[in-house]
């Protein structure tokens, strides 16, 4: 069994998760020396306590960017009540490097936080996900305000629903499900299972980006969905291109 001696599982419960050393050495039954000696050990950053802390500028593609994937599947951490840190899990690697570098560009450093973890399916099958964190920054504590009021994660009023920012929901949490036999071809969906909340603001932007009343809430799968050929023509119009190191992985996602 894993445990604070296996590098993958204890970058995860401190960077991915964001835990304490004083929570893991709990759970773990240790003293918070022996889980500070293994996080050095495994070369794994430990976060500022008190009131420093790394710090960014905030920009406006930073956030455009930030937008788009936490309507997606990225996460902003609030275990601690200075900083908080940006994670994400993918199946791919080609993914988790390109939102890396990208980051990096805005002004978030990771240092060396990719881990990988092998689950069992149900069908008795292996696959494996990829997850990647940032440092702890002071100024991502405001964002992640706006996301998670209350420490519950909500669709914030100005969300922004750029090319960009709709781009990066779709590839982290969206489909294009092509059917033969569907009146028009197939249909685009985009999930919200992390938020349930003021889905009319995404709901009413994408029909003003794409000029159709024909945009559907299935509350019981959290998604919001749309099949007519043109309506998903003017989608793919809208967003930006599929960059080229994705192609590989995801260019079934696209027309």
């Amino acid at each position: 069994m894993k445990g604070y001696h296996d590098r993958v599982w204890l970058q995860d419960q401190y960077i991915v998760q964001g835990k304490t050393i004083r929570q893991i050495a709990g759970e773990a039954s240790r003293s918070t020396g022996t889980i500070h000696k293994y996080l050095k050990r495994f070369d794994i950053p430990t976060r500022v306590r008190g009131k420093r802390g790394n710090h960014t500028e905030i920009t406006e593609a930073l956030l455009e960017y930030l937008d788009g994937t936490l309507l997606g599947d990225g996460h902003l951490s609030g275990y601690w009540a200075v900083s908080s840190l940006y994670s994400l899990t993918q199946k791919h690697l080609s993914y988790i490097h390109y939102v890396r570098d990208k980051l990096i560009h805005l002004g978030l450093d990771s240092g060396d936080n990719i881990s990988k973890r092998i689950h069992r399916c149900r069908n008795g099958e292996y696959t494996a996900s990829y997850s990647y964190a940032t440092r702890s920054y002071r100024e991502l504590r405001e964002v992640r305000n706006r996301w998670y009021p209350n420490d519950k994660k909500r669709v914030p009023k100005d969300v922004r629903l750029t090319p960009l920012s709709v781009r990066t929901w779709f590839l982290e949490d969206g489909s294009l499900e092509r059917r033969a036999n569907h009146t028009y071809g197939g249909r685009i969906i985009l999930y919200t299972c992390a938020f349930t909340q003021n889905l009319h603001i995404l709901v009413d932007g994408l029909k003003d980006i794409l000029d159709t009343d024909a945009i559907h809430v299935h509350t019981h799968d959290n998604t919001i969905a749309f099949g007519r050929r043109e309506v998903i023509k003017r989608f793919f119009d809208f967003i930006l291109p599929l960059p080229k190191e994705l192609g590989f992985d995801y260019g079934y996602k696209y027309l």
